[in-house]
């Protein structure tokens, strides 16, 4: 695993939003969402695509792109999650909790069903950028 920082204990935001611990024992979930927001790239051959995906998500969020998993990360990482799930429960009428931080088969599902519905143009199941601009688009309407 390319990825370095220290994971902060899973813990709650200001706002009450559940922070988990998404490195070492739940290091899978880090990369479900990295991989379902579209960062990683499955066509490159080096042992460093988490970390520059992570880079990448560091960057567009605006944080220090250096490749650290540390709180900031983490918190915007939750953030991310809870903003894509407050949009599909809007739009596509999903009962995700707020609190349900993870980019699991339900995700991975429901934005297929929205991308389809949508003719929105992305790997199908990946809450890329532009699925996720066209997803903000329909939940602010």
């Amino acid at each position: 695993m390319a990825i370095t920082g220290t994971p902060t204990p899973e813990r709650q935001t200001t706002q009450g939003y559940r922070i988990p611990d998404y490195s070492k024992n739940n290091y899978k979930e880090l990369k479900n969402i990295l991989d379902g927001f579209g960062y990683i790239n499955p066509e490159d051959p080096t042992n460093d695509a988490d970390k520059i995906a992570l880079i990448s998500f560091q960057k567009y969020m605006k944080l220090t792109a250096d490749g650290v998993y540390g709180p900031k990360t983490q918190e915007k990482l939750a953030e991310a999650m809870r903003i894509l799930h407050a949009n599909l429960n809007k739009v596509m009428k999903t009962n995700f909790s707020f609190n349900e931080p993870f980019y699991g088969p339900k995700t991975t599902e429901t934005v297929k069903q929205f991308q389809h519905k949508y003719n929105v143009g992305a790997p199908a199941g990946e809450a890329n950028l532009v699925t996720r601009q066209r997803l903000a688009e329909e939940a602010s309407e």
